[in-house]
């Protein structure tokens, strides 16, 4: 019997010796303890004499007013909640925040020089002004941004994109009211970008939200409405970075209800939002889908229901392609000027109308209408070897249109069916070298 036992102990003795026995670290939450400013590391600043640790949560309370200074090398935590009024600088090289930052109230969340921060989420819902400023020289890569509250703001500056900017990799959501993406200075080119494979939803909530830097979108982005009336959408502030706006490189979907003026733009305070397509744009409105000031197409627009406006001139359209469906409308309008090298319609939408802008073509066109409705309006058709096909051309309200290039052989091949001109103010010129096919013609009284 005492055999057996000693196997027994030695038995133990064995199985404990080829393991490690791990202490349990458990969370905490740890709460700001001071109203003035400090330092974070500062055991003595947190109720409990212990700073927070990579497994705590931060809770600084709201009557923390000042400001709290993160100097280590390097930084961990589980979350922290903002609640107070005054910021976070964070100076460290390299931090962590696995979990959730949220920024309550007005509070700031600010990255120093040539940092890097990873978060896990990050939520702006304050409903006086929170702030995220990502700082000169610093990288920050979230999981998740929200941007629910009222007047708040990203920021971040550029001078060098590829070694500063805002990466969103899963999730941005963007709503609320009078919300800002924004840089410093108008010089400087700030950067948010929306990592391939990452979902967007920015619904501007019927007020002015502005974009003042370049929010690169690789992923899929919903852009609407939810409220009924004309919408301000997104815009840039007068004496801002002049360069800010949208550029799609992956799959962007415009919608709205009834009733709803979806924009990039923004009120008559500011100036339009830039908007450049390298990917794909659908046009998936109820009323219309406004885009004011630059408007850069070099991908696929899509307008599977409503009119796409494209306002105040500055379009500039190469290489790219527009689609539409039977319902839609493309519809150039403001009195600017557009061109562009090589675009591309096809499909069977309603068809295309000009207004009020000098607009220049190229490519292949299979509308069903094509509609010049100004007096003031001028159409180009002039791309070399191009061919234009077109149910039907009216001019409703005088108007110019030209196929072909003035001395030059252009090659321009146009098939209409019916070409009604309905006003003694409308011409229609052919360059030689078009080749032109009219079934019908129809001319207006004294024509």
């Amino acid at each position: 019997m005492k055999r057996i036992q000693y196997f027994r102990l030695v038995t133990a003795v064995v199985l404990l010796a080829g393991f490690s026995i791990l202490p349990c670290v458990e969370s905490a939450t740890i709460t700001w303890g001071i109203t003035t400013a400090g330092t974070w590391s500062t055991d003595s600043n947190w109720l409990g004499g212990v700073a927070p640790g990579a497994s705590d949560a931060a809770v600084i309370p709201s009557t923390a007013a000042g400001l709290i200074t993160i100097s280590t090398a390097s930084f961990s935590v589980l979350s922290i909640t903002h609640n107070g009024t005054g910021g976070i600088t964070c100076n460290s090289a390299t931090s962590t925040i696995a979990g959730t930052l949220t920024l309550n109230a007005n509070s700031v969340f600010t990255t120093g020089a040539s940092t890097f921060v990873q978060a896990g989420t990050v939520r702006l819902q304050g409903t006086i002004g929170s702030q995220l400023i990502v700082g000169s020289n610093s990288r920050v890569v979230v999981d998740n941004l929200y941007i629910s509250g009222t007047s708040g703001t990203v920021t971040a500056s550029s001078t060098t994109p590829t070694t500063s900017y805002l990466n969103v990799t899963t999730y941005f959501e963007w709503g609320g009211s009078n919300n800002k993406l924004t840089t410093y200075t108008a010089t400087n080119d700030g950067v948010v970008n929306l990592a391939p494979g990452s979902t967007s939803l920015i619904n501007v909530g019927g007020l002015a939200s502005y974009l003042q830097l370049t929010l690169n979108n690789y992923g899929t982005m919903t852009y609407s409405c939810s409220r009924a009336g004309n919408v301000y959408g997104l815009g840039t502030p007068n004496n801002q970075n002049q360069n800010a706006g949208v550029r799609n490189y992956g799959t962007m979907t415009a919608t709205g209800p009834a009733s709803v003026a979806l924009m990039l733009a923004s009120p008559t305070t500011v100036t339009p939002a830039n908007f450049w397509n390298y990917g794909l744009l659908n046009v998936n409105v109820a009323t219309d889908f406004q885009v004011n000031y630059f408007v850069r197409n070099y991908g696929t627009i899509n307008v599977q229901s409503g009119t796409l406006r494209i306002i105040n001139g500055g379009a500039s359209f190469a290489s790219s392609m527009i689609q539409h469906t039977p319902g839609s409308f493309v519809q150039f309008e403001g009195g600017g000027t557009f061109t562009q090298a090589a675009l591309a319609t096809v499909g069977n939408g309603t068809g295309i109308l000009f207004k009020d802008a000098t607009v220049r073509l190229g490519g292949f066109f299979l509308p069903s209408s094509f509609q010049v409705t100004s007096s003031t309006a001028s159409v180009y058709f002039e791309r070399n070897g191009a061919k234009y096909e077109f149910a039907s051309i009216s001019t409703t309200a005088g108007g110019s249109i030209f196929f072909g290039v003035s001395g030059s052989a252009s090659g321009v091949s146009l098939s209409v069916g019916d070409y009604i001109m309905s006003t003694v103010a409308s011409t229609l010129t052919l360059y030689p070298g078009v080749d032109a096919t009219v079934c019908n013609m129809y001319l207006g009284a004294g024509r």
